[in-house]
């Protein structure tokens, strides 16, 4: 028993698939001043998560962690009091500490996306900015030549296009 294969075919490099391009009004720019780009720029750098009020609520926690945590050996030293007021402020304590180190641990989290987002859009304004830099002298840069693909039998290849020097 044997399979019958399929007749060999030669590879076809031809492909018959199109490439949309963006139409030149919906590839349109918005015009910024410099001192504009940088005052945004500049603000985005600075810009500093101080409107977060975790700080204050862990505080508000390792400080009722805190007491509860001291309070809890003069309460079970103490004589003529119920049996569950010592584990009560143990509980309190452990809570209360837990809670806040949760906290702390959220806070540093959310400190750290802001870092990784602040770098990221800083790291995409200097690559814009790049493709707009002007060599020193006030000249602007040469215009690129358009490029084409062209396909053929042996695979596309890419050609400079209009404007021979």
């Amino acid at each position: 028993m044997s399979a019958s294969l399929p007749p060999e075919e030669p590879l076809n490099w031809k492909r018959s698939e199109p490439i949309d391009l963006p139409l030149p009004e919906s590839e349109g720019r918005l015009a910024i001043r410099h001192q504009d780009w940088k005052r945004i720029k500049t603000r985005i750098q600075r810009f500093d998560t101080k409107g977060s009020s975790l700080p204050l609520v862990y505080s508000v926690l390792f400080g009722v962690a805190g007491s509860a945590g001291l309070s809890i050996i003069p309460i079970a030293i103490t004589k003529d009091l119920p049996p569950w007021v010592a584990p009560l402020y143990f509980c309190f304590f452990i809570f209360s500490f837990l809670c806040a180190v949760i906290f702390v641990i959220v806070e540093r989290r959310m400190k750290l996306k802001h870092q990784i987002t602040q770098t990221d859009i800083i790291d995409e304004m200097n690559e814009i900015e790049g493709t707009f830099v002007r060599r020193k002298g006030g000249l602007p840069m040469a215009e690129p030549k358009p490029i084409t693909v062209k396909t053929n039998p042996e695979g596309p290849t890419l050609e400079e296009s209009g404007g021979g020097e």
